[in-house]
Order: structure tokens, then C-alpha cells, then sequence
């Protein structure tokens, strides 16, 4: 994570993530950051961000999840 203090928001989301970190590996599978973004009630945007996170890897850290999830979040509808 960056080395600011993170805010209340990042928190809810960092406390959402880790709410479905079952193994408690910092990490998500494809899966498991679907059942994130469902519950965030991202709904296509969610899909994409799942399939640009795990184009190229099996897991998603925080730092990834947040990172795409901006990118999601600022791209046009």
C-alpha cells in the first residue's frame, strides 16, 4: 500500500477484501474477488476488473484489487 495513512474508505474496502481472504493469504483468487465485487454491487464493471486482475496471475493482492478497482471506477460506463 502507499505509504499515506489510509483513509476511512480504503479501510471499508481493505475490511470487504479481507472478508472474503479466507485462507488469509493478503490475496484473492478469481473467485473470491468475483464474491467481493458482487457485494460491492459493481456488476459489469466488477467482471471486467476480474478479468484485467487475472489476466496474467491466479491471485490479487489489496494493493492490486484497489488499484483496478480505481481504474474500473474512473473508466466510462
Amino acid at each position: 500500500m502507499d505509504s499515506a495513512p489510509p483513509n476511512q474508505y480504503e479501510q471499508q474496502l481493505y475490511s470487504a477484501f479481507k472478508t472474503f481472504d479466507v485462507a488469509d493469504e493478503d490475496a484473492l483468487d478469481r473467485r473470491a474477488a468475483l464474491q467481493l465485487c458482487d457485494s460491492l454491487q459493481l456488476e459489469d464493471r466488477g467482471a471486467a476488473l476480474v478479468d484485467s486482475l487475472f489476466r496474467s496471475r491466479e491471485r490479487a493482492t489489496f494493493a492490486q484489487f484497489r488499484s483496478g478497482l480505481l481504474a474500473a471506477l474512473d473508466a466510462p460506463a
